[in-house]
């Protein structure tokens, strides 16, 4: 049982020809003889569901063209470019559709 100690939550689970799951929970048994465990698990989207944005600045400051700070407010973003900002962080996820407000 080499891997027997790597089956915990937030783990991937890949199957042939199905995809990624991730595991969300873990029961650990034994029936007087073996021990094993029982996990639930659910698809990759649970990852995006659990990750949370709580603040989000881009860049330092505003810079004139001659490369001095203007100012240590923060820089307004699109949608697009928060879009591309992100994305690094939610490896392997699009989005479908990017209103600009």
């Amino acid at each position: 049982m080499p891997y027997y100690q790597y089956i915990t939550n937030r783990r991937l689970v890949y199957l042939n020809d199905i995809g990624y799951f991730m595991i969300t929970g873990v029961t650990e048994n034994n029936d007087g003889i073996v021990k094993y465990k029982e996990v639930e698990c659910q698809s990759l989207e649970v990852e995006l569901s659990s990750r949370k944005l709580t603040g989000f600045v881009s860049g330092s400051g505003i810079y004139d063209e001659n490369g001095d700070l203007v100012s240590l407010n923060p820089v307004p973003l699109t949608m697009t470019q928060f879009y591309s900002e992100i994305l690094p962080y939610l490896a392997g996820w699009t989005f479908d559709i990017i209103p600009e407000v």
